[in-house]
Order: structure tokens, then sequence, then C-alpha cells
């Protein structure tokens, strides 16, 4: 399943990804309980969005960190022969080659670490700041 508000093409993409762990609730519900919310943000800051809130729906369903093969959806994004084919991952794979976001959020949830919040960033790496700056108004974060 997937959300998707495309208004123009030279606006910037945003892609966020949630539930690929099913033990991880927060991001999936915190999608659907602020979908509204987060459309109008979108549509105020002129910025397109691909959501995908909840990658593996049978370990959701099921309060378990792997889907029904027994492998993580937050597994083989580089494609590696060692790693096995993990289909939900496969599918939001060939999205990204279409859509080619700007910016790729994975939302995970940590119980070990209360109160704070994570930025990993590959090619954008301009926006951690943003991000960083953002979240912190919430959360402590780690450097």
């Amino acid at each position: 399943m997937k959300f998707s508000h495309i208004k123009n093409d030279h606006n910037p993409l945003l892609t966020i990804l949630a539930g690929c762990h099913g033990e991880e609730p927060a991001p999936v519900l915190t999608i659907f309980n602020y979908y509204r919310d987060i459309s109008y943000t979108l549509i105020e800051h002129n910025v397109n969005a691909v959501i995908y809130p909840l990658i593996n729906p049978w370990g959701f369903d099921r309060n378990i960190r792997f889907n029904k093969e027994g492998l993580s959806c937050n597994s083989n994004w580089t494609g590696l022969i060692s790693e096995p084919t993990v289909y939900e991952i496969e599918v939001v794979k060939k999205d990204l080659i279409n859509y080619n976001p700007n910016v790729f959020i994975s939302l995970h949830e940590d119980d070990e670490s209360p109160n704070q919040f994570y930025v990993y960033t590959q090619r954008q790496s301009r926006f951690e700041a943003m991000l960083i700056a953002t979240g912190a108004q919430f959360f402590s974060h780690k450097t």
C-alpha cells in the first residue's frame, strides 16, 4: 500500500517508508493518525510525496520483526548476493527507480533509546541538518 501526493513534477519528492519491522508500531500509527496533517504540510510547502505506511503487514499484525518468510523487510536494499531477496523491498525498490526521490526517510522505533531519534543520510546530506533541527524540537539526538 502506498499514498502518493504528486502535484507538480518540479517540486521536490519526499518518500517515507514505515512498518518494515512489525514490532515497531509507532511510525505506522503516526502516519495513519496524522495523514491529514502530513498532507496539508506537503501542500503548504509544495512538496510531492510517496508514503509507504506499512511495508510488513504480516509482521505488524503479529507484532514480530520479520515478514511471513522470516526475513527482515529492512534488508537487501543494496541487492548483495549474500542477502536474500525480500519481496516487500523489491516492490519499493522498483518504485524508487521510477520516482527517484530527493529525500527518502525510513521510519523506525527504538524502545531501547526513548526520546531519541537517528538520522542517516546518503545522497542529500544537505537535508541532514534540517532533519536534525526539526527532530531536536521534540527529541534529543545522537551524533
